[in-house]
C-alpha cells in the first residue's frame, strides 16, 4: 500500500528538521533536501517496524496546512518601550514599535 504523506520541514539553527504530521514523526538534516530524505526513511522504519494496528492509530486522514498570523507585544524591562510583532507562518515578520507608560507583562 501507498501513502501520500506530508513534510513539514523549517530551519532550526544551522539544519532543518522535519515534520511527517500524518504520522507524528519527526528527523532532521544538515540542508532541506536531506532533512526530506531522512524523514522519509523515518517513516518508512516506522512503517517497516511497527504493527498495523500502531499504524492505523497513529495515521492521520486529513491533514491541513494553511497560514495564519498572530501578533505580540513585547517589553524592554525598565523603559516602558515596547515592540509589537507580527509573525506569519511563511516566515516573514513585520515590527511595530512605540511607547507604552507601564511595561507589558
Amino acid at each position: 500500500m501507498t501513502h501520500k504523506l506530508t513534510a513539514i520541514i523549517e530551519r532550526e539553527g544551522n539544519g532543518y528538521v522535519a515534520l511527517c504530521p500524518e504520522l507524528d514523526i519527526a528527523s532532521q538534516g544538515d540542508t532541506i533536501e536531506m532533512a526530506r530524505t531522512n524523514i522519509k526513511e523515518a517513516v518508512e522504519l516506522f512503517i517497516d517496524h511497527a504493527s498495523s494496528k500502531e499504524i492505523a492509530s497513529r495515521l492521520h486522514g486529513e491533514i491541513y496546512v494553511t497560514q495564519f498570523e498572530v501578533s505580540h507585544a513585547v517589553t524592554q524591562p525598565g523603559n516602558g518601550v515596547f515592540v509589537a510583532l507580527e509573525y506569519n507562518v511563511s516566515g516573514a515578520m513585520s515590527m511595530l514599535s512605540g511607547q507604552h507608560k507601564t511595561p507589558i507583562s
